[in-house]
């Protein structure tokens, strides 16, 4: 399966699932999501991570500076994401 394909997001697995899955109302858990078992086999988490990465350093409109990570992206959820970057730096 070709991962580097531009179509990825109407191939993924997640495509036409309830997007609470994914983007939960503020509150809610996304460690219990059942999104997150649908990303862990998909062959497209490289992307849709990259993917939202960049969707958080879009800069703001209404207040000039970026975006935090919502919701699941590639697996991951911005807490564990932010976890991983911490980790990263810690061991840099």
């Amino acid at each position: 399966m070709d991962t580097t394909d531009e179509d990825w997001i109407d191939k993924a697995p997640c495509r036409g699932l309830p997007t609470e899955w994914f983007f939960p109302e503020r509150g809610g858990n996304l460690k219990v999501s059942p999104g997150l078992a649908v990303c862990k086999t998909c062959p497209y988490r490289k992307p849709c991570l990259a993917l939202g990465q960049e969707v958080a350093m879009i800069p703001s409109t209404r207040h000039g500076h970026s975006r935090k990570m919502y919701g699941i992206w590639g697996g991951m959820s911005e807490w564990r994401l932010k976890a991983a970057k911490k980790l990263a730096q810690v061991s840099q």
